[in-house]
């Protein structure tokens, strides 16, 4: 061979590698500006269709800012500073490389600085729509889809007032090729407008959710609430216990406590929410619009209306009386079972500030896909092609034989017809009195959360289970190793045992699953607190395809009454390693 012959075949050779690392590398690239922060506008503009976006903008559709004549008064944008419009007949394309199994999400609300009629949104594969598959509650009606009772619809009716997950199965995509992908405008009546952000395409190859920072190496974080003058919203809400319906319209006069079947007021509890401005707090990274995880702290009070734990009281320097929070860097030399891992800690040490009888403070660490999470957290379709798997260590610390509480770990899916989360409260470790509590199996509760922006807004339907319950009913076991977590065996007073250390891995998809069959979120309590039986469901719940789980948090709930009737522990609940995988 000359080397005329040689230098000629190694060009060949280094062509055909860079045109296949250009094809690799573009087929990567599933969808472009999702997050809809090009071009970068000022704050209050908004643009019709802008060039240079990377997506194909149509008819009535654009890129906003924060406070513009689209985006003001609605909740704060998802993921960065800006979010996609789409109003009227309006339209959004981009063609990505695609693959069976392909899943579309994204974030939409509507917009309320004017009198406006809800819009709708379409999907489509190369203009066939495609239908969205909502997870329901009892009979599956034939109505419209808009008003929330159906099972399959080719379009969906975001809500006010707060960014919902969305997630569609592109069904049309049947090989490896480029496919138009257009999300579009159903409404031409009046000036429809709905807001979206966060868009992407997970694929069997490329997964997009998970958690934003696994292993918690970036350690951002927020309060709940963004601001310290929270904004009351007056219905529509849930009711806090009670049967169907779950939602009413509700009036603007915010005087009644809560809602039950028999007083259908509005379930806003105060017109003026006691929340100093020095109880809101982020870590020194934080910077609004970017990713973070958030923390939550307040008293829940049972039978009360005060609904999910939001920023409600102050946190206080680790060590001191009070709720605190850390995050430590450990390494294998000072602690040889948890090893080189960023360490989340929950600590409750003795305090009497929380209230009267049967309240529990409340502590959480969590992320949300709407409220600093970017993406979805996980992603599960009934074909396969996503089955992610919730991996953590945690391990529970009781300093004085005292714990009167639980740690759980909570759980929020999206997809459902009513666009009301079903939330999932497992209790991993659990002392005596908890237990007799009884809410190892407690379905169907609710939750009203009215302080627009928290990130648990506006409420969620709830089913209660104990992790021993769970684990027998679904015969399924959460954790990877054969420890469970125990108050009484703990990490710290074990001397750093590894064996009071508990490594879950949960195959997601079965436990929502198994959920769902076995009493799921249908009405086992249907009149207050006192739990019903465990039982099957009996084809009552029918789950989203695909499933979003929206929301994950690891908690700590203690009991305290200032002393006078519960002993007031000093318990702490420690988290590493967090991955979706």
């Amino acid at each position: 061979m000359s080397v005329r012959d040689f230098l000629k075949g190694q060009r060949f050779l280094l062509f055909f590698l860079l045109t296949l690392f250009i094809a690799t590398t573009s087929h990567a690239q599933y969808i472009l500006n999702g997050d809809f922060e090009i071009p970068s506008l000022a704050v209050v503009n908004f643009q019709y269709q802008p060039a240079a976006a990377s997506w194909t903008f149509s008819g009535g559709s654009g890129v906003s800012s924060s406070n513009s004549g689209f985006t003001s008064s609605t909740p704060e944008v998802p993921a960065g500073k800006q979010v996609g419009f789409i109003q009227s007949n309006g339209s959004i394309q981009q063609s990505p490389y695609l693959q069976p199994g392909a899943i579309l999400s994204f974030h939409a609300t509507q917009r309320v600085n004017i009198n406006s009629v809800l819009q709708s949104l379409s999907v489509s594969i190369n203009g066939v729509p495609q239908p969205f598959i909502f997870g329901t509650n009892g009979t599956i009606s034939t109505a419209a889809c808009a008003a929330g009772t159906a099972r399959s619809c080719t379009a969906i009716t975001p809500p006010r007032d707060y960014y919902e997950t969305y997630a569609v199965n592109l069904s049309s995509v049947t090989s490896n090729a480029y496919y138009a992908v257009a999300i579009s405008g159903t409404n031409t009546v009046g000036d429809a407008t709905a807001l979206i952000d966060s868009v992407s395409i997970s694929t069997p190859s490329s997964k997009s959710y998970g958690f934003w920072d696994q292993g918690l190496n970036v350690q951002t974080w927020r309060s709940d609430y963004a601001s310290a003058n929270p904004t009351l919203l007056y219905g529509p809400c849930l009711y806090t216990y009670g049967p169907d319906p779950i939602v009413n319209a509700g009036s603007t006069d915010g005087t009644t406590p809560y809602r039950t079947s028999s007083n259908p007021a509005p379930c806003v509890w105060s017109s003026s929410p006691p929340y100093a401005a020095q109880n809101w707090y982020s870590s020194s990274q934080y910077v609004a619009g970017n990713p973070h995880w958030i923390l939550a702290n307040n008293s829940g009070c049972v039978f009360s209306p005060l609904g999910p734990p939001n920023q409600t009281f102050p946190w206080i320097a680790p060590g001191a009386p009070g709720a605190a929070f850390s995050i430590n860097a450990l390494t294998s030399a000072s602690d040889p079972a948890i090893g080189n891992h960023n360490v989340v800690s929950l600590i409750y040490n003795h305090n009497t500030t929380y209230g009267a009888p049967d309240c529990g403070p409340y502590l959480a660490f969590g992320s949300s896909s709407t409220h600093g999470n970017v993406q979805p957290i996980a992603l599960m379709d009934a074909a396969g092609y996503h089955r992610p798997h919730l991996k953590f260590n945690e391990s529970v610390f009781d300093s004085d034989g005292q714990s009167y509480g639980h740690a759980r770990l909570v759980l929020s899916t999206s997809g459902w017809s009513d666009n009301i989360k079903r939330m999932i409260q497992i209790d991993l470790a659990e002392t005596n009195f908890t237990r007799n509590l009884g809410l190892e199996n407690y379905s169907k509760a609710w939750w009203n959360w009215n302080l627009k922006n928290s990130y648990y807004y506006p409420g969620a339907v709830i089913a209660y289970w104990d992790a021993s319950l769970l684990t027998s009913a679904c015969n399924i076991n959460l954790t990877s190793n054969s420890y469970q977590l125990s108050f009484t065996n703990t990490y710290h007073a074990s001397g750093g045992n590894a064996n009071s250390i508990a490594s879950y891995d949960i195959d997601l998809y079965r436990l929502i699953q198994c959920i769902a069959d076995n009493s799921g979120w249908v009405n086992t309590a249907p009149n207050g607190p006192t739990p019903g039986p465990f039982q099957p469901s009996n084809g009552s719940t029918t789950l989203p395809n695909p499933i979003v789980v929206s929301q994950i948090e690891w908690a700590l709930e203690v009991m305290d009454s200032n002393g006078s009737y519960y002993p007031q522990p000093h318990d702490a609940l420690e988290i590493w390693n967090p991955l979706i995988q």
